[in-house]
């Protein structure tokens, strides 16, 4: 795979192929570049603690008026579980948003509540339901570190941004200063120009 724009790692033909469609997508309606030196370490996220993380990149550098995010696609790994000891992984690139936020949000972890994961296996923080928004309450799991900046937040209008999200089972995770959004599934152009979308669209206070 000759002069392609990014480093194809172990990408087939096929994916390189879906990740050039997906980046003819978003050109247009944004400016978008890939980025070949986006810093971005997977490993303190809750998310991707049962993975194995291997190739992380290509990324895409997308560009609005009011910030600038990424989509990743990045290389996970399963570790097949009749193979412990020869520590073998089924292995899948998959598509995540990054956004750098401008304060610290705690960590908070947003999922649908029809996970097949349970939540408490992956993050053992404070449940945080909203008297307000009980719809919201009872389709997402919520959980935080610290349910005084959660409160703060997670705005009547941030929740209505992610029951907004279409992308199925997707996850919303916020880790200090940094938000990530995928839904650990096979790359897919729907599912990337949603999670741009809301990345684009984002209101935090």
């Amino acid at each position: 795979m000759n002069n392609l724009p990014f480093v194809s790692y172990t990408m087939s033909e096929p994916q390189v192929q879906l990740v050039l469609k997906i980046h003819e997508e978003l050109r247009k309606n944004y400016a978008v570049a890939f980025d070949l030196d986006f810093p971005f370490d997977m490993k303190p996220f809750a998310s991707f603690e049962t993975n194995e993380i291997f190739d992380s990149g290509p990324f895409l550098k997308i560009t609005n008026p009011r910030r600038i995010f990424h989509l990743g696609f990045i290389q996970l790994g399963y570790q097949i579980p009749a193979a412990r000891q020869a520590r073998s992984y089924f292995r899948e690139f998959q598509q995540w948003g990054i956004l750098n936020l401008s304060k610290d949000y705690g960590h908070i972890l947003i999922k649908p509540e029809t996970m097949l994961d349970k939540v408490h296996e992956l993050i053992h923080h404070i449940e945080l339901d909203f008297d307000d928004d009980p719809e919201f309450s009872k389709k997402y799991y919520i959980l935080t570190d610290d349910k005084t900046k959660a409160d703060l937040y997670l705005t009547p209008s941030f929740r209505d941004q992610i029951k907004a999200i279409t992308a199925p089972d997707f996850i919303v995770e916020i880790l200090g200063n940094q938000l990530i959004i995928g839904n650990k599934k096979l790359i897919d152009l729907e599912s990337a120009l949603t999670f741009v979308e809301f990345l684009d669209k984002l209101m935090l206070t």
